[in-house]
Formats: C-alpha cells, sequence, structure tokens
C-alpha cells in the first residue's frame, strides 16, 4: 500500500510540528507542511497531496479563503481539506459545512481523534 500524503497548513509551527509527529508516528503518511494559506495552496497545486489539513484562522490567508482557492482551481478542487481549529462557536461551524469541507478536527488536537477523521476521509 502506499503512503497517502498530507498536507499541513498552519501558521503556528508548534502545530505543525504537533500533527506532523502524530502522523508520521505510523508510518503510514508523507507529510508537508506549509506556514499559511497562500503557501498551503501553492503547495497543494503542485504536490496534489491525498488530503488537506488547513487551520482556519490564519492572519493575512485565513483557512476559508484558501479552501476558496482550492475549490477555484481544477488541480486542487478534488482535494479533500479538513479544518483543524480552535475555534469554537456555531456560526464557524456552520461556515465550515456550507463550502463542503471532508472534516472537521478540534484544537488541541487529540491524536486518536485526528487519525480517525482522517481514515474516514481516506
Amino acid at each position: 500500500m502506499d503512503k497517502k500524503s498530507i498536507l499541513v497548513v498552519d501558521d503556528d509551527s508548534f502545530n505543525r510540528q504537533i500533527i506532523a509527529d502524530m502522523l508520521m508516528k505510523g508510518g503510514l503518511f508523507t507529510v508537508m507542511s506549509a506556514t499559511g494559506g497562500k503557501m498551503g495552496c501553492e503547495l497543494a497545486e503542485r504536490f496534489q497531496p491525498d488530503l488537506v489539513l488547513m487551520d482556519w484562522n490564519m492572519p493575512g490567508f485565513s483557512g476559508y479563503e484558501a479552501v476558496e482557492q482550492l475549490r477555484a482551481n481544477d488541480k486542487t478542487v478534488g482535494i479533500p481539506v479538513v479544518v483543524v481549529t480552535g475555534v469554537d462557536n456555531t456560526a464557524a461551524v456552520e461556515k465550515i459545512s456550507e463550502i463542503g469541507l471532508a472534516g472537521y478536527v478540534s484544537k488541541p488536537v487529540v491524536e486518536s481523534e485526528l487519525l480517525a477523521c482522517i481514515n474516514r476521509v481516506l
């Protein structure tokens, strides 16, 4: 079985590293990371990962804006996106649902919840 590739997009280096460590632990995933939404979109177009884990609240180019750009690009429209965020309010969750994301994981990230969500998507 080929390793699945996952792109982790988060402006916080600590969060990126924690998530990457969780994903690489079992050797099932190849992980790449981006420091923000714009970089995440560029890497997604270039490398075509199997899944994008996207922080929602990032300065400059938010997760929402990044997802809109991914959905508008023929090369990335089919890549599933899971939001990983500390936002815990109904309006944000509704907005996430409206744009057709593959899933939602709350911060602080719990490894078992993250892996369960990824397994549902992939």
